[in-house]
């Protein structure tokens, strides 16, 4: 258990505060562990553009969110968002806990998959315009828990996605695809 809340933190290094909440400049994806043949994926990553999201509040009312940044307010996103997701494969028991021995997710793998952006307007989904993918890069990151160095290997996706007059009242769905057409996971973001 503690390396899954481990590779949380490795995937999600972002802060979020409750009560109104406050954002800081990355909508983080909620970390997610799936099964993958006898391993676990972890998912991880977020939404940023410059420092558009650094000090937005969202207030929840009765007629629906509000959404400020200081006096102002704000009704929609900025005109282009990026997009960082981040998998990461480890060895994991029957019961789905995961080990500290990472594994290096194979190329064929690697560039297979195929991932779709989608706007989330309460119950209808509608494709996202000028979702680009950039080369996706290779990262290893050497960690000390416990007194005890483990590294854990990293395959980062980053994205450009144009958001002009897009509502922030949507949520932005990504889903990963197996090259088969198996659907893999679904990842949201929202402020």
């Amino acid at each position: 258990m503690l390396a899954s809340s481990f590779l949380w933190a490795i995937l999600n290094p972002i802060t979020v505060q409750s009560d109104d909440i406050h954002h800081s400049e990355v909508l983080e994806f909620g970390d997610q562990q799936i099964p993958y043949r006898g391993t676990c994926l972890f998912w991880g990553g977020g939404v940023s553009s410059d420092d558009f999201f650094r000090g937005l509040k969202r207030k929840d009312t009765s007629h629906g969110p509000i959404f400020r940044k200081g006096p102002d307010r704000v009704n929609f996103y900025p005109e282009h968002l990026q997009i960082v997701i981040r998998v990461g494969q480890h060895e994991c028991d029957k019961h789905g806990v995961a080990s500290f021995s990472s594994l290096v997710i194979p190329d064929q793998m690697a560039v297979g998959l195929s991932f779709k952006a989608q706007w989330k307007d309460e119950m209808q989904l509608q494709p996202a315009e000028d979702f680009v993918q950039l080369p996706f890069k290779r990262k290893s990151k050497i960690y000390s828990v416990a007194g005890e160095e483990f590294s854990t290997n990293l395959i980062e996706y980053t994205f450009t996605l144009s958001s002009q007059n897009t509502p922030l009242t949507r949520h932005l769905i990504v889903t990963v695809t197996m090259p088969d057409g198996q659907q893999l996971i679904r990842l949201a973001a929202f402020p």
